[in-house]
């Protein structure tokens, strides 16, 4: 394992990377603007929780396997010439982001058909043209982190995904406001017009895509290894979404709760998921042995410690922030957003993240599967979902 000395320098490291989330609460300003399209699409608060994890699962796929492969050699830092694995990887992530937007349009439209009917189209030209644009932007700049980190000779694991997934969670809130004011469902001709043609050239991309790298390695094994954790996390993050549609009142009443909602699950998949990376490249490096004994290993334990210190500090930082954003100065409230924070922070890590992460990525490996098709995947959906749901049980009992 890699030895860790200097314990100051520890925190510190873990803090920079965990203090990326920060920026999350762009996101969650952006997503405060879904306020004014209520009316007109009414059901919009269910699909930004399908967005956010499902966008955060592919990013965490692609972000897994590359950094591991930067380690390993199998991805070279560049753009240009680079190897067919990544390439195929590429591929790999923008056909899952096809796909998954045509699973989630489906599964919201039959929710709503069985309780406030919209029409079909309405929902599938939002989320494929929102989970495509974002998937596209999000691999170049995801690539281009991770270039540059390896180059500068830090650790992937430990700076790439934590910076990626404030990216991509402001990129979900601003393409979602960005596809309605585009697409204009309010408006029928011009709405079955653009998302026809644009449907139509990603349809064709995704061909041409499909055409030329599907019998690389690294596109049919992503493919395959990632896409039952994906599902599984549309189908808890459909349900987020629900929850969220059903506390509009709360939200719109305390709207520092939708603020920090990005940037709080953002943090706490990021403390798993940096714990489970660092992790997974030393069992793909083979400096540990898969074993559960890992659990208890004293440097594991200490890495845990000092991600969950970082993230206190950072719950507090959120409550302070929100207000401010919010121009909510009540000091009160500040302090019971404190309360809140930390207290659904700490439940969700110590009795779920903290074990699993370690857990799961062993057995995985055990299985002789790779860790970073599934963990980052599995780690956020966890953290997406009981992050919520910690975050709305606690913010009704102190609000």
């Amino acid at each position: 394992m890699v030895k860790y000395k200097d314990k100051i320098k520890l925190l510190r490291e873990y803090f920079s990377s965990l203090s990326f989330s920060t920026f999350d609460l762009m996101a969650g300003m952006t997503s405060t603007l879904i306020f004014y399209y209520i009316t007109d699409v009414p059901w919009i608060m269910i699909l930004f929780p399908v967005l956010l994890t499902l966008r955060g699962d592919l990013a965490g796929v692609f972000t897994g396997v590359l950094t591991t492969s930067l380690h390993t050699g199998q991805i070279r830092p560049r753009f240009t010439k680079n190897t067919g694995y990544y390439y195929g990887l590429v591929s790999a992530i923008l056909t899952l982001s096809y796909s998954n937007g045509v699973i989630s349009s489906i599964l919201i439209f039959i929710y709503l058909t069985l309780n406030n009917p919209r029409p079909f189209l309405e929902i599938f030209f939002i989320s494929l043209n929102t989970f495509l644009i974002s998937a596209s932007i999000s691999i170049i700049i995801t690539s281009a982190t991770a270039f540059v980190v390896a180059r500068k000779g830090l650790d992937p694991d430990v700076y790439v995904y934590p910076i990626i997934s404030v990216i991509n969670d402001v990129l979900i809130g601003i393409n979602l406001v960005l596809s309605i004011t585009i697409l204009q469902p309010w408006n029928e001709n011009y709405f079955l017009l653009m998302g026809t043609l644009l449907t139509a050239f990603y349809t064709v991309l995704l061909l041409l895509n499909l055409k030329r790298y599907h019998k690389i390695d690294a596109f049919r094994k992503t493919l395959k290894e990632a896409y039952i954790v994906i599902l599984i996390g549309l189908f808890f993050s459909l349900i987020n979404g629900i929850i969220l549609d059903s506390e509009t009142e709360l939200i719109m009443k305390y709207p520092q709760i939708l603020v920090v909602y990005p940037a709080f699950i953002a943090l706490l998949g990021n403390q798993g998921v940096v714990l489970s990376s660092q992790l997974t490249t030393e069992l793909h490096i083979g400096i540990i042995e898969p074993n559960a004994k890992i659990l208890y290993n004293r440097e594991v334990y200490e890495r845990g410690l000092y991600i969950l210190a970082s993230s206190i500090i950072l719950y507090n930082i959120y409550a302070i922030l929100s207000s401010i954003l919010t121009l909510n100065f009540d000091p009160i409230i500040i302090f019971k957003l404190s309360a809140i924070f930390t207290l659904a922070g700490l439940l969700v890590f110590l009795i779920l993240l903290y074990p699993l992460s370690i857990l799961l990525s062993v057995l995985i490996f055990q299985k002789g599967l790779n860790p970073d098709n599934f963990m980052i995947s599995i780690i956020t959906t966890i953290s997406d979902f009981t992050g919520l749901i910690a975050l709305i049980e606690f913010s009704t009992i102190f609000l």
